[in-house]
């Protein structure tokens, strides 16, 4: 994970918001106390819906009271997880990412909020009745990715719900991605190949795709037998996964 540290902490530490959520008023170039407010009433916009949709695909309102949320940069839907809940465990690999959610959650006077950095989750004997991860695991490459994604899953308590965002389908054609996967590459040089050639320097976010059937399969191995689907569409096609973590088939 070591790459992917110093691509986000770079992130963090020039331009967080807009890398959490990619509009340009989030630039940091842009970026002021009216943008800085929209960021993080669509964080609430997203919980709302996102009780909704546990209600609608389980049949009852969530009342989790141990809550993660992997990959929270600057907590723009950590801090409204934080209003639903007891405790709000945000996670992320950027420690300018944690260090700005954690000034964000005492501003407003947010006290059952805990920040860590991802190792340490992933080491941790922690667990959890709800976990949440939306447009993050997409930016993992899914040899390190797949891990996650059991590591989490195996932190839920039995009986505990989650909702897990991942990317399946990229569109792109491949002249496009693999122009893609060339900017990657060029690391540091970047803002100087864009400066060259009269370009905006707005930051590069890796975005990888996954196996539906392989994911599936895992959660299935894992005891998530109750699962639902929402289909995303970021640019790059993708599921919501929300899960029931039960332990037992239900075959009526």
């Amino acid at each position: 994970m070591e790459k992917g540290k110093k691509v986000w902490e770079s992130l963090g530490a020039t331009d967080a918001y807009f890398a959490v959520y990619s509009v340009e008023k989030y630039l940091d170039s842009n970026l002021d106390e009216s943008a800085k407010h929209d960021f993080f009433d669509s964080g609430r916009e997203h919980v709302v819906k996102l009780w909704q949709d546990f209600e609608k695909f389980f049949g009852f309102v969530p009342k989790p009271k141990k809550v993660l949320d992997f990959g929270c940069g600057v907590g723009r839907l950590l801090l409204a997880l934080a209003e639903r809940t007891e405790l709000a465990v945000g996670v992320d690999i950027s420690e300018s990412m944690l260090q700005e959610a954690e000034k964000q959650s005492k501003e407003r006077g947010i006290e059952n909020v805990d920040l860590m950095e991802t190792s340490e989750l992933l080491n941790s004997q922690l667990s959890f009745d709800m976990i949440h991860s939306f447009v993050v695991i997409q930016h993992i490459d899914p040899s390190e990715g797949m891990k996650i994604i059991q590591r989490l899953v195996e932190m839920l308590d039995e009986d505990g719900i989650g909702m897990l965002h991942i990317t399946f389908h990229d569109p792109m054609p491949t002249v496009k991605k693999i122009k893609h996967q060339v900017t990657g590459k060029l690391g540091s040089l970047r803002p100087i190949v864009n400066r060259i050639r009269g370009r905006n320097t707005i930051p590069w976010i890796p975005i990888y795709t996954y196996n539906m059937d392989s994911v599936l399969e895992l959660l299935r191995s894992l005891g998530c037998y109750n699962i639902s689907i929402k289909f995303t569409d970021h640019g790059v096609v993708g599921a919501m996964i929300f899960l029931q973590k039960s332990g037992t088939v239900d075959y009526s």
